[in-house]
């Protein structure tokens, strides 16, 4: 469907490729992604206000009013919000091996009872990741952690895998007892986990590809313009595919509105697939749907969920949607801005980075690690714990590589933490 030229999305004029394929508003198109990070960035550090009670809006609210950018009344989700934190022991302690209708922990129970509300939650991913890190670092609790993480992958695979369930992740809904309220976020980071460790599933590459294909005929799909959607776009249907991009819809019978952090969740599980495979249909599929998910923000560092200028979340409008852009760049580092150095993936997590007018310094929790970066100019010299690492044509050992064409630096470095790349 070609756009006429005053056509707007959220606001801003759709700006299209000669073949009539989605860009991103933020001209040029090379810096746009860097660009939203920094919009919503900003926002978060210098414009959210503190409330009656001393401290920032967004630690005491889940949404705000743009007009005031105070906290709105709603169910605010601090777990969720803050670092999605779970308690090994309790997990450990409550484990069961699950069935059809039951997964190996309840979605939501009685505080005061432990008697179970909703016995079904598909997002398993998340405490598998907890127990695999537990285990890397050789704390696995007389064994309790290694086995209850073999429990939650068994029923993953035998279920959710193979019928699609893929219900019961948000929690300010009604219940679901008919389990059909599916979501996108379960099976996306479900993805993302078999594109990042093949080594848990021989078939990685099908599985990764089949829950990718079923967001999208799930998600990426026309639905009927709600009354506010219909006020600012003045169209009555919300396009599931346009102008070459998926935009993704966030549960099937509570909100299908079309959103930015899950239409980026979707993009940069595409790029991270383009990545691992080197498929160009997803790399096509990634930079479509991220520019899309760039028409939500706007240059005051207000950046909607959805499209209505009354729906501000920050964790899907800000946590949730300036990562999505932090990891597409990280797959696709020729998508973060040229002629300037930035640290862009880590296969640990970074403690601390530097930029220096010559040089870039950054730790790493763990010794032995991967990183890649995007520098405005070839490196002179890269040192992990002071010792130089050697340019190679690949990564089969420690040093690093170049791609002159891009400036992409990729470094590996065995038994060292700290990096220092070095200009000329």
């Amino acid at each position: 469907m070609p756009a006429q030229q005053n056509t707007r999305l959220n606001g801003h004029r759709v700006v299209l490729d000669s073949q009539g394929k989605l860009l991103s508003w933020v001209e040029p198109q090379e810096r746009a992604y860097d660009h939203i990070v920094r919009l919503g960035w900003d926002f978060i550090l210098n414009k959210v206000p503190v409330e009656p009670d001393g401290l920032k809006s967004y630690l005491t609210y889940a949404t705000f009013d743009p007009a005031t950018l105070h906290g709105t009344d709603w169910p605010h989700d601090p777990a969720g919000l803050y670092a999605m934190f779970a308690c090994a022991r309790a997990l450990a302690g409550h484990v069961r091996p699950g069935d059809l209708t039951h997964s190996p922990w309840p979605f939501r129970v009685f505080a005061h009872t432990n008697l179970a509300r909703e016995e079904y939650p598909a997002q398993m991913i998340a405490a598998i990741k907890l127990f695999d890190e537990l285990g890397r670092l050789g704390l696995d609790g007389a064994g309790d952690y290694s086995r209850t993480r073999k429990i939650a992958w068994n029923w993953l695979m035998q279920y959710p895998m193979r019928n699609n369930i893929w219900s019961a992740y948000f929690e300010d809904i009604p219940f679901d007892t008919d389990l059909l309220n599916w979501n996108q976020y379960s099976p996306l980071e479900t993805a993302r986990y078999l594109l990042q460790h093949p080594e848990a599933d021989p078939d990685w590459r099908r599985h990764s590809e089949g829950l990718i294909a079923w967001v999208e005929r799930t998600f990426a799909v026309d639905v009927p313009a709600t009354e506010h959607y219909r006020w600012v776009q003045q169209e009555p249907v919300q396009y599931g595919q346009r102008w070459g991009a998926n935009a993704i819809s966030e549960q099937t019978q509570q909100d299908m509105d079309k959103m930015g952090s899950h239409t980026g969740r979707y993009a940069s599980v595409c790029a991270l697939f383009y990545e691992k495979t080197g498929d160009q249909a997803y790399k096509e599929k990634s930079f479509r749907s991220f520019n899309w998910a760039t028409y939500m923000a706007h240059e005051d560092g207000l950046i909607t969920e959805a499209m209505a200028e009354d729906n501000f979340w920050y964790s899907d409008g800000y946590g949730d949607y300036v990562r999505q852009f932090l990891a597409g760049m990280g797959s696709m580092p020729e998508w973060a801005p040229p002629k300037e150095n930035h640290l862009l993936y880590s296969s640990s997590i970074v403690t601390k980075v530097s930029y220096g007018a010559n040089e870039l310094r950054y730790s790493t929790f763990d010794g032995d690690a991967t990183e890649t970066l995007r520098l405005a100019s070839a490196p002179a010299r890269v040192t992990a714990g002071g010792i130089a690492l050697t340019k190679r044509p690949d990564l089969s050992q420690p040093g690093w590589t170049l791609d002159p064409s891009t400036g992409v630096v990729r470094i590996r470095h065995h038994g060292a933490k700290d990096v220092v790349v070095s200009g000329s």
